[in-house]
């Protein structure tokens, strides 16, 4: 009778067990994994069913012929908590698969974040000549490397050497941007560290370092501060973005690059995301890590809606790390049809409709949470700054030809000019010898 006894709790274990490898089962969709070196492709099959029902069976025949009495304390499922589990989980494995096959037929379905272990460094895949693959930024600078004729630093940006560390009593301001803030013989990082040496806004120590990179969008930009910006110890930081956010593209910036997750949470992310009805899920929890399909296919990189939020949360950000936002919209001059060529718009009115789109965006954002402004689409919207923007109407000064140039070689009154009206921002921001938390908008 004793052996019978343990009989049953031997078989409901397994039956337990059994119930809870099926539930996993059923969500990863394929296994792939090698023993003694051989693959095999573990895959849910609705037979599996059959298995719990049979250990079932198993257990009422082992327990047939003890007296009632006995039978009613044999086992595992005696347990309030054991029963409750299994009645909630027969409740879940007809639901759930009955809204996976609903999502299918109405053929809804949403993607979630590629994702990245916290843990593991990524190796280094060639994205270009000039730039290198990165999961999560989707590509960079490869440091020590020389694009342009200039050098890449140890941080990765076309710009000087600087330490993570600042200095005690600098006030140290860090550049956020595109090609725009990474294109020069210096950049204009480098001649705003000028004007903030040598005439301080509060008689201080001052310093500036650009941290754009060519290409880049808010949603790279805002990344990249949150995983290195925030590191730099900034007390100001100026975010100028928008050029490349309304380029055409077949996925949004969003739901290409990956999201760093902690291996738990990572492993939970994939075991949802086999299934509709777990990506659903992730959808409706997890606002910080949403991907979906906005704006793709045949959409932009970053739509107008998720560039007002970037921009926002930069604002929030950069606030959160202590340091003071300043918002730069992006001047132009009218189109070359060489966008259109290149497949970033349908049309240079487009172009140019949407550049001035995402202009005012930044504007309604910095009216919004009382940031700092330095408005240079309009600043330099005059005809006496035609001069300093290069052929493209983006780019400033001799930038095609910024590789065959040496450090210093030519003058670069564009970014002479673009430095100048961010000192003149950063100035406005800066009372009785003390950064202001919150400044009123330049508008």
């Amino acid at each position: 009778m004793r052996g019978r006894a343990w009989a049953v709790v031997a078989v409901d274990a397994v039956l337990l067990a059994s119930l809870l490898a099926g539930c996993i089962l059923w969500w990863v969709v394929k296994e792939v994994w090698t023993f003694e070196g051989r693959t095999h492709v573990l895959v849910w099959r609705d037979w599996m069913v059959a298995v719990p029902v049979g250990l079932g069976l198993l257990h009422g025949l082992i327990a047939s012929g003890m007296p009632a009495g006995i039978r009613a304390r044999l086992g595992l499922f005696r347990s309030k908590i054991v029963q409750r589990f299994v009645l909630v989980y027969l409740a879940l494995a007809v639901l759930v698969p009955l809204m996976e096959t609903l999502l299918h037929r109405m053929k809804i379905d949403v993607r979630v974040a590629p994702l990245l272990l916290a843990t593991r460094e990524n190796g280094i895949v060639r994205y270009h000549e000039d730039l290198i693959r990165d999961p999560e930024l989707l590509w960079r600078f490869q440091p020590g490397s020389h694009v342009y004729g200039a050098d890449i630093n140890s941080l990765g940006f076309r710009e000087r050497e600087f330490q993570r560390l600042k200095a005690p009593g600098v006030k140290r301001v860090i550049c956020l941007g595109d090609s725009v803030t990474a294109q020069g013989r210096p950049c204009y990082a480098c001649y705003l560290n000028e004007l903030l040496t040598n005439a301080p806004p509060d008689g201080g120590r001052w310093e500036a370092f650009g941290l754009g990179v060519y290409g880049y969008s808010s949603q790279q930009g805002l990344r990249q501060f949150e995983t290195l910006g925030r590191s730099l110890q900034p007390d100001v930081v100026t975010v100028s973005f928008g050029r490349n956010d309304h380029n055409l593209a077949q996925a949004t910036d969003r739901i290409r690059m990956a999201c760093r997750l902690p291996t738990f949470a990572k492993f939970l992310y994939e075991l949802l995301g086999q299934r509709r009805v777990g990506r659903l899920i992730l959808h409706v929890v997890d606002n910080r890590h949403r991907w979906t399909e906005t704006g793709a296919p045949g959409g932009v990189r970053v739509p107008p809606d998720e560039f007002h939020d970037n921009m926002q949360t930069f604002v929030a950000e950069i606030r959160a790390a202590g340091a003071i936002p300043i918002l730069i919209t992006a001047p132009r001059r009218k189109m070359p049809d060489t966008y259109v060529k290149e497949g970033y718009a349908r049309s240079t009115l487009d172009f140019e409709q949407q550049h001035d789109e995402y202009a005012q965006i930044v504007r309604d954002v910095a009216r919004e949470t009382g940031a700092t402004l330095v408005d240079m689409n309009t600043l330099m919207a005059g005809p006496e700054c035609d001069k300093f923007f290069a052929s493209d109407a983006v780019h400033f000064d001799f930038y095609e030809s910024e590789g065959q140039t040496p450090v210093g070689g030519r003058n670069q009154p564009g970014l002479r000019r673009f430095a100048a009206e961010l000192y003149n921002g950063i100035r406005s921001a800066v009372t009785n010898d003390r950064i202001q938390a919150v400044v009123e908008p330049r508008l």
